[in-house]
């Protein structure tokens, strides 16, 4: 083989791998569900279904409201497998009646696989949910789910927070561990409290399971 030859080779070698990576995105078919209207802060189960899992890449989920992310992992080719993790199934919409959701979505496929999520909305105003699906660093082809939601507010009051930092998911607040960060929160509904109270922060991992460190 000549050098010519070896040079195409690899140049169409570096220009099939991103299609087929891609083509596994397409394949997963990813969907998510939940119902319709959801509680306000309680949590509520939420499934995220792929009908393929990937094998040769990896693909990085981002599950968020307009607000705040509600998940970030990775499933597929990756050094350590992540939560959630995807159980295999004959049928969806079982393990969506399982799970108490309830949605005139029908599932697309009901062989595959699915995870299961439990999420908490502070929101009123929090009318979708967003699932962003990418192979990094190829930008070639993303899978975006958007569902549609409603919070269902008690009837009593119920005081809201926004987070004047901090409140895009997908463009995350970048904290040096070794360098101070103010995070202010402010009331959109008080329900005439006299606000005096103790605030308790944790953080967490980005599914939420793990606390890393507490404080008031």
């Amino acid at each position: 083989m000549s050098i010519n030859q070896k040079i195409f080779v690899l140049l169409l070698l570096n220009l099939t791998i991103p299609f087929v990576k891609a083509n596994e995105l397409r394949e997963a078919n990813i969907k998510i569900y939940c119902n319709e209207y959801v509680p306000f802060g309680r949590q509520t189960h939420v499934v995220i279904t792929m009908e393929i899992l990937p094998v040769n890449s990896t693909i990085t989920i981002w599950f968020s409201t307009p607000d705040y992310l509600l998940a970030y992992f990775e499933v597929g080719y990756v050094a350590k497998e992540m939560p959630p993790k995807f159980e295999k199934t004959s049928s969806i919409s079982n393990n969506l009646s399982y799970f108490g959701i309830k949605t005139e979505i029908k599932p697309d496929y009901e062989e595959g696989y699915y995870a299961n999520l439990t999420a908490t909305f502070w929101t009123a105003g929090n009318t979708e949910l967003t699932l962003l699906g990418r192979i990094k660093p190829i930008r070639i082809f993303d899978v975006i789910q958007i569902v549609s939601i409603e919070v269902s507010l008690p009837q009593h009051c119920s005081p809201q927070l926004t987070m004047l930092a901090c409140s895009d998911p997908q463009s995350p607040k970048q904290v040096l561990i070794t360098r101070g960060f103010l995070i202010n929160a402010q009331f959109l509904e008080d329900c005439d409290l006299k606000v005096n109270g103790i605030y308790n922060w944790s953080l967490r991992d980005a599914v939420g399971l793990i606390c890393i460190i507490f404080y008031i």
